[in-house]
């Protein structure tokens, strides 16, 4: 029998700095683009307490979708250690706690509401061995200290499956042949 949980909506301005050219960092006309959204509850708990299943029986289980650019609709699953919101959770969960602008939003509102926002609204993409695609945007946030920090998250997806490898916010966009 699964646990209640109780969810709570928490809302925070989120900056995002999506720029129109694939230059690497942002012009001073970019700086001019930057758009604001909405951070909430982006995810149902119960689909991720699935995903906490140790022998990844539920791997499969879609936690969300969403559009990009290149490869249409895409699906973050479960996963496992190898990829999707277990990989993610296993391997850059602490980055990006480290990005995400307060303590009372949880790190993978931050991961999702910005993997979305890379996926439809690149400024560089590229094809990979293995049938994969990189996104990456330079991406600005507003932290709890007022201060806008700027990062360049990747978010690899499998071409051939549509669905969400990983998403890692790092300071250069890891995007490489």
């Amino acid at each position: 029998m699964r646990k209640s949980i109780a969810i709570s909506a928490i809302i925070v301005t989120l900056s995002l700095l999506i720029p129109t050219t694939a230059h690497a960092s942002p012009t001073s006309t970019q700086e001019k683009e930057l758009k604001q959204i909405r951070l909430e509850t982006q995810f149902n708990p119960l689909i991720i307490l699935d995903c906490n299943d140790p022998l990844y029986l539920l791997q499969l289980e879609n936690v969300a979708k969403t559009k990009s650019k290149k490869d249409g609709e895409v699906t973050l699953k479960c996963g496992t250690p190898g990829y999707g919101y277990v990989h993610i959770r296993k391997k850059h969960e602490k980055e990006w706690k480290t990005v995400t602008s307060s303590k009372k939003v949880h790190w993978d509102d931050t991961m999702w509401t910005v993997t979305k926002k890379v996926l439809s609204n690149p400024s560089f993409t590229l094809v990979q061995k293995g049938n994969k695609r990189c996104y990456t945007a330079p991406v600005k946030l507003k932290g709890s200290n007022g201060k806008m920090g700027e990062f360049f998250p990747s978010v690899i997806v499998a071409t051939d499956k549509k669905r969400i490898i990983t998403s890692v916010p790092t300071r250069e966009h890891m995007c490489s042949p």
